[in-house]
């Protein structure tokens, strides 16, 4: 799930979503207007949905109101949990924070082995980001910008996989159409 952040204060988005921000001062300096920002985990708390993101390289729960969702899948390990006690009432999201109201309030406040879990879980994804564009050499052949390797790829995904140092590359023959 992916979210482009549209506004960073109250006073500067619709008046709907104003009304769903919490009543502090409004500010979240740390949201960066047209920035993208992947998703970790989305709560409700008290009847407002929050998305988790990493700002400022630290997580945290942001109002949704402050987003678009430009990429609304979900990750295959996500649960669902409702909760009917608290001020919590769901979380979607990896079982290790979302199976109980406990696991979500240490992964909240990022204390082990939660906190080990979520920065665990990072690093897995950042792994399978692309590393850049495989360069086209001629019809179905790429090469490996990182280590010149060439190799024929036919199978026609957006990301590829180079053969010989595992780098995760963007396919520029891929087409949607």
């Amino acid at each position: 799930m992916r979210v482009l952040a549209k506004w960073n204060n109250w006073r500067n988005c619709p008046a709907l979503a104003a009304k769903m921000l919490y009543p502090s001062n409004g500010e979240y300096r740390w949201i960066k207007v047209g920035a993208e920002y992947d998703v970790h985990a989305v709560s409700v708390s008290d009847g407002i949905v929050e998305f988790q993101i990493i700002s400022s390289e630290w997580p945290f729960f942001y109002p949704a109101a402050l987003f678009e969702v430009i990429e609304g899948g979900l990750p295959s390990d996500w649960i669902c949990r409702t909760f009917n006690n608290g001020r919590l009432q769901m979380v979607i999201g990896p079982e290790f924070m979302a199976k109980d109201v406990e696991s979500y309030s240490a992964t909240l406040e990022m204390n082990p082995p939660q906190s080990d879990l979520f920065w665990e879980r990072i690093r897995r994804i950042e792994a399978q980001q692309p590393k850049g564009n495989a360069t086209v050499l001629l019809d179905s052949w790429m090469q490996c910008p990182l280590c010149e390797e060439a190799w024929e790829e036919r199978i026609r995904e957006a990301i590829v996989k180079c053969p010989k140092c595992n780098s995760v590359l963007h396919n520029p023959l891929y087409s949607t159409g």
